[in-house]
């Protein structure tokens, strides 16, 4: 056999060899979505899954900076299922989420069942928001809640003493009633934070609400225009999805697909996109049950644990 012949039925064998493994990679990028996920070919849509209470930002920022630096994913997707929650971790997300679209990483959010307070502040820095129609959103506002057990340690025999170096130092002891002087002083407290959250919406609802008001005959909105838009709504109340979406707090209406297909519209993909999911930690019954009984009932353990301001519902 002439060394001609063999060379072509080498390279015809390397070449089925090699079709072969190409078909087998695309029937497992298929069958298998966790094999797909890894494939460093085409663009990605990553998942960020927000739920229950904001209590941490540390397993979510992990997860958003795995994203940022995965060149693959061309966007991600805000999965918003929450109440909201503590006032730092939702902003420490939101500020994450901000610094990842200034890796060109396009940002959806869909709020599901919940995206009200700090949910709906997270949501805030996406480049659009997507709802439900009987989504419930809005709550923006700032709540800071103290429990007092001083009646109920007189009823048992306990009582409690405090030496402090400040007439301040123990302001939100549940051992004694509050005094009308740390109430203003926590009042402004809430003041400021609450206007932090009013910064937030204005900056990114400002061109939807500016439409608006343009629809209703204001020429030209000023952001002062549209800062009192938004404050007039800002007190507290919720919407539906359908209610934000016509008062310019939500883009669009629709499910978690539709907003999955538009972001993959977005970025270029045609077809179904490949979508990568990572979970956070999920917190034991313990740690949500006996945790909260020991520092709001009891006020036990770091003052930390006891006050916290939140960009929540409830």
């Amino acid at each position: 056999m002439s060394s001609k012949r063999w060379w072509l039925m080498g390279g015809g064998a390397a070449l089925f060899a090699l079709l072969m493994i190409i078909v087998a990679l695309a029937v497992l990028c298929r069958v298998l979505p966790e094999v797909k996920a890894y494939s460093p070919l085409g663009k990605k849509i990553a998942v960020l899954d927000i739920r229950g209470s904001i209590i941490s930002s540390e397993d979510t920022i992990k997860i958003i900076h795995s994203y940022r630096d995965d060149p693959t994913v061309a966007a991600v997707v805000l999965y918003i299922d929450s109440p909201g929650g503590g006032v730092a971790p939702s902003q420490e997300i939101y500020t994450e989420l901000l610094q990842l679209k200034e890796k060109d990483k396009k940002v959806y959010a869909y709020m599901s069942n919940l995206g009200a307070s700090g949910g709906y502040y997270v949501a805030c820095a996406s480049d659009k928001i997507y709802a439900s129609p009987g989504t419930l959103t809005g709550s923006i506002g700032v709540i800071l809640t103290f429990t007092n057990v001083e009646g109920l340690f007189g009823k048992i025999g306990l009582s409690s003493k405090t030496i402090k170096s400040g007439r301040y130092k123990d302001i939100g002891s549940p051992f004694r009633p509050m005094t009308p002087e740390e109430e203003a002083l926590l009042g402004e407290t809430v003041d400021d934070v609450y206007e932090q959250f009013l910064d937030t919406v204005i900056e990114a609802r400002r061109d939807a609400i500016s439409d608006k008001l343009e629809d209703a005959g204001v020429e030209k909105p000023t952001k002062y225009r549209v800062r009192r838009y938004v404050m007039e709504y800002a007190d507290g109340r919720i919407f539906s999805g359908r209610q934000a979406q016509e008062l310019g707090f939500v883009d669009e209406l629709g499910n978690f697909q539709k907003c999955l297909k538009d972001v993959a519209r977005e970025i270029g993909v045609k077809g179904r996109p490949t979508i990568v999911r990572k979970k956070t930690k999920e917190r034991s019954l313990y740690d949500v049950l006996f945790g909260r009984v020991r520092a709001e009932l009891l006020g036990l353990g770091e003052p930390t644990t006891r006050v916290e301001l939140k960009y929540s519902l409830y």
